[in-house]
């Protein structure tokens, strides 16, 4: 059963709140501060202490800020984490929430992504508020990350540029194509540090996922609410799915009927969709209005592809309009399995049920290229990769 983390962000969500909650899920202040140390990062220290808001304990951080702050760009946060000697899995992590919040900056302020400054949101703080996500997750073996729709707020937010309409432009921009709802806030609960967090990890939203919840982590945020604790709440458990032989997941159908195109054209799109994100993609014959043939083109997505999927139809098809389907997918457990065979090695696809192989598939592109190698036909290279498996299983 895989590790989740369901990001219940029902008051916004900011980078000190998602730091306080991972605290309180049980990250260690000090393996933190050991861990941060590699990145060579000066001029701030960190402190963690217990706020009651509403009744309930939560983490409280305060990144207390040392001199004068050095204001760096996109390419040298990269620089710092890429030459830091933190684990490879940390950086990564990291390098995609800071790369999200480098597009959508770039895209606000009309400036090239590796030179975009963070001093809307702050300098060694955010950088460190960033860098010990990534640290957390990790360290807590989190495999998949699902969240609640966001939170915006309303209203008005202090910038260095002056005054801004909440959600600030960079935060819808990283939300774009995510739920999000107002919340009926006066304020701004969500920062662009928190909406680069979410965009970057989370895989599915939806109200509360099917889990074993094992560990709960609060997280404060500075503003004082009416109502609702300002408070980020972290669930930590294990899926469901091995137990029940099923993962449930919620994903879009985006579909769109094409009568003006030239087939040769429709072919290389697959592809193209495939490396957006796209998880399945397929094409229905149909006759449209004057009893003209057509195509429906057919595309099955998460929500955090779905606007750079259709930027891809848009662009290389003649469609105006798309046609977009929350729909519900149940589907296996599945790992894959590298088989070695007297000519070659192919990955085999697995499917569980209650932790039973119930379905079995050679990788495709995998025994074509040893068809190509070897001239065996492909059926017999199919044969081939079950067999030696079934061979090496028992």
């Amino acid at each position: 059963m895989s590790k989740i983390l369901f990001i219940d962000c029902f008051s916004g969500i900011s980078g000190d709140m998602m730091l306080g909650a991972l605290i309180g899920l049980g990250l260690e202040k000090t393996y933190l501060q050991q861990e941060l140390e590699k990145t060579g990062l000066k001029g701030y220290s960190l402190e963690v202490k217990d706020k009651n808001l509403n009744g309930i304990i939560v983490k409280d951080i305060d990144i207390i800020l040392k001199g004068k702050q050095v204001l760096r760009d996109y390419s040298e946060i990269k620089k710092i984490i890429s030459e830091s000697s933190l684990g490879e899995k940390v950086k990564s992590i990291a390098l995609k929430i800071f790369d999200e919040l480098a597009l959508a900056e770039a895209k606000v302020h009309g400036v090239d992504k590796s030179s975009v400054h963070f001093h809307e949101i702050g300098a060694v703080d955010s950088i460190v508020d960033i860098i010990s996500t990534a640290i957390g997750l990790v360290s807590l073996g989190i495999e998949k990350v699902i969240s609640s729709p966001v939170p915006l707020g309303k209203g008005q937010t202090d910038s260095m540029h002056g005054k801004i309409p909440v959600p600030a432009p960079a935060t819808i921009e990283l939300l774009k194509g995510l739920p999000v709802y107002g919340g009926g806030f006066d304020f701004e609960v969500t920062t662009p540090t928190g909406a680069a967090i979410i965009k970057a990890l989370a895989e599915e939203f939806t109200d509360f996922p099917e889990m074993i919840p094992e560990a709960v982590g609060l997280g404060s945020g500075k503003r004082k609410n009416k109502g609702l604790p300002n408070m980020l709440r972290l669930i930590m458990g294990s899926s469901t799915g091995q137990d029940k032989g099923l993962i449930r997941k919620t994903l879009y159908k985006i579909s769109t009927n094409i009568d003006d195109m030239n087939p040769e054209i429709v072919a290389t799109l697959f592809e193209k969709l495939e490396l957006s994100g796209a998880l399945d993609v397929w094409i229905e014959n149909i006759y449209m209005k004057k009893n003209r043939p057509a195509i429906k083109l057919n595309v099955l997505s998460e929500s955090k592809d779905l606007e750079i999927i259709s930027k891809e139809i848009f662009k290389n098809t003649t469609t105006f309009g798309l046609r977009i389907e929350k729909t519900e997918r149940i589907e296996l457990e599945r790992k894959s399995k590298k088989v070695k065979l007297p000519y070659g090695d192919a990955n085999i696809k697995l499917g569980y049920y209650k932790g039973e192989i119930v379905t079995k598939s050679p990788e495709f592109k995998d025994c074509l290229k040893l068809q190509k190698k070897t001239g065996k036909p492909l059926k017999e290279i199919y044969l081939d990769v079950v067999f030696f498996f079934q061979g090496n299983s028992t």
